[in-house]
């Protein structure tokens, strides 16, 4: 899979949507089709070049809008660079709301080749599938540099988000995040003990599978 050719697939998705429609279904058409090969990757190019997208667009309609100079007699000539400045701030603006659209992928349900794409992922990744997409879609991978290790909230962030941290730990999914919201959980810290008193607060949170007391089975 050239990558290059995904991200310009995925430009062109970006600049054609709500200005070209079939211009962008057949971006993102293409885009599948190539995608499915690896699209792990794919989807990380995905959601970076969307993001570089909407965030050049609105350091554009910011830089417009700064060099508006209202003056109290404009003259001709300030008059027409401002409405030109307004006009691009506009526009850019609503390029980037609308680009909203490719991130929570509303705009992609009537792709047709999306289906193959998505049937490629799950078989390649049918039980991590979920996390990996939200991890994508985070922001937090990188195609031009090492990504940062996540830190151990962000990880929580994530699997929640996905539903995995509850399945992970059903009977005790409450009193987990419990503890981390309270601040007993630390990132870099090894987790201290709670102690005997403290830990009847979190006994709301627990299930009969995961106690402090022992039941004795007749």
């Amino acid at each position: 899979m050239d990558y290059n050719v995904v991200r310009t697939h995925v430009n062109n998705a970006f600049k054609y949507y709500k200005n070209d429609d079939k211009k962008f279904n057949q971006a993102m058409t293409d885009f599948y089709t190539v995608g499915k090969e690896n699209p792990s990757v794919a989807g990380v190019i995905y959601e970076e070049t969307i993001n570089n997208g909407i965030q050049s667009m609105l350091d554009l309609s910011k830089e417009s809008s700064d060099g508006i100079k209202p003056t109290l007699m404009p003259s001709a000539n300030r008059v027409a660079e401002n409405d030109v400045r307004i006009g691009v701030a506009k526009m850019a603006l609503t390029k980037a709301v609308n680009a909203l659209d490719l991130k929570d992928k509303s705009a992609l349900k009537n792709i047709a080749a999306k289906d193959e794409y998505d049937k490629a992922f799950n078989e390649l990744y049918p039980r991590t599938g979920k996390i990996r997409k939200a991890i994508m879609e985070s922001g937090n991978i990188k195609t031009d540099s090492v990504s940062p290790k996540m830190s151990w909230a962000q990880k929580v962030q994530v699997m929640d988000s996905t539903g995995f941290y509850a399945k992970q730990y059903p009977k005790s999914y409450a009193a987990r995040t419990a503890l981390f919201i309270n601040g007993q959980i630390k990132e870099g810290e090894v987790t201290k003990r709670v102690g005997f008193f403290k830990r009847f607060s979190y006994k709301p949170f627990l299930t009969k599978a995961f106690s402090f007391g022992k039941t004795v089975v007749k």
